[in-house]
């Protein structure tokens, strides 16, 4: 791949503990500012009361009324289906069995760390649900099985079979590295546990317009898609919609309700098109020409400064031009057209 004028090469990792290193270098990006990971290492004094211990646990309180836990496995894809899945099976039968024990353990970690106490503290402070560190953990580990959580350096179509075969929902997040070999300078490309874009310094002045065609109004609840399409509840602007392998299949957009029933009722347009726009670059290449784009309410209105009570998908339609504007310059950027 090449990054601003320089060349970057695929690494290949030679064992899970190097790409579990990573994993805890970009824990932050990878699974949300408002996860946290215990890994391995902090459950390893515990082992003949844990029995098998995966990677580590992802606490995500990213919504601090539905908490969640999830079970970390890291991975490399040429161990193949049948390895992976007596792995998962394994975590989750020793989850199971020794849940009560892992609770308490994971409370007494928290406790022990004050920098990570305060900052589950500080997400209790968002909580309309919970006041105290141990009805957030309970809550979470309310599952009989959690996800697993599988970052792995690349996928193949038998993986995709592994919950064909063990009835244990799991989530396979692919990472690659590059280098440079003259500076030495590594690049981490990665599917984040929540797909939204990463938070990218805007272009000042420029914004992006996307045309939508054959325009349908839909009713859809939020918790419901987003659930569906493993979309974070608090993702915003926009984000895509993935398969898989990580490859985009749709972008979803959110609006403020009062502004977004405004648009449907005075700006749907008769011939079925509409226009949806983001400050974030865009990358055309990660388009395709009538992708599903999705429009949906905010969790929080904006212009009222109140939650929106069963926040929904409203609008539905396919992807067919983007514009890039640059003051009241046009420039047309997807899709190319071939010279």
């Amino acid at each position: 791949m090449r990054l601003k004028d320089k060349k970057y090469f695929l690494v290949s990792y030679n064992d899970e503990p190097e790409l579990q290193k990573i994993v805890e270098e970009i824990a932050h990006d990878l699974f949300g500012e408002h996860s946290f990971l215990f890994p391995k290492s902090k459950l390893i004094s515990k082992k003949a009361e844990l029995g098998t211990i995966p990677d580590g646990f992802i606490l995500d309180v990213s919504d601090p009324d539905n908490p969640i836990l999830y079970i970390l496995e890291v991975e490399l894809r040429r161990h193949g289906l049948e390895h992976i899945a007596i792995q998962v099976l394994k975590f989750a039968i020793s989850y199971r069995e020794s849940k009560p024990k892992l609770n308490v353990f994971l409370k007494e970690i928290i406790r022990a760390d004050s920098n990570l106490e305060r900052k589950i503290a500080d997400r209790l402070t968002e909580s309309k649900k919970f006041r105290y560190l141990d009805q957030l953990i309970d809550s979470a580990m309310n599952e009989d099985i959690p996800t697993v959580i599988i970052p792995i350096d690349g996928l193949d179509d038998s993986l995709k079979q592994v919950q064909d075969y063990i009835n244990v929902p799991i989530r396979y997040l692919p990472i690659e590295t590059y280098i440079n070999p003259e500076t030495r300078e590594t690049v981490h490309h990665f599917t984040p546990l929540y797909q939204e874009e990463a938070p990218i310094t805007t272009e000042v002045g420029t914004f992006y317009r996307f045309l939508v065609t054959d325009v349908e109004i839909i009713d859809i609840p939020r918790s419901k898609f987003d659930e569906e399409h493993n979309i974070s509840k608090h993702a915003q602007g926009y984000t895509f919609i993935r398969d898989a392998n990580g490859a985009p299949t749709g972008v979803v957009f959110w609006w403020y309700r009062n502004r977004l029933e405004r648009h449907i009722k005075k700006d749907i347009t008769v011939d079925k098109k509409t226009w949806a726009e983001t400050a974030r670059p865009v990358d055309p290449t990660s388009y395709n020409i009538d992708m599903d784009v999705y429009i949906g309410e905010t969790l929080w209105d904006g212009d009222t400064g109140e939650k929106v009570n069963d926040p929904k998908y409203r609008i539905k339609g396919k992807l067919k031009e983007i514009y890039r504007i640059d003051g009241g310059k046009e420039t047309k950027i997807f899709p190319l057209v071939s010279k």
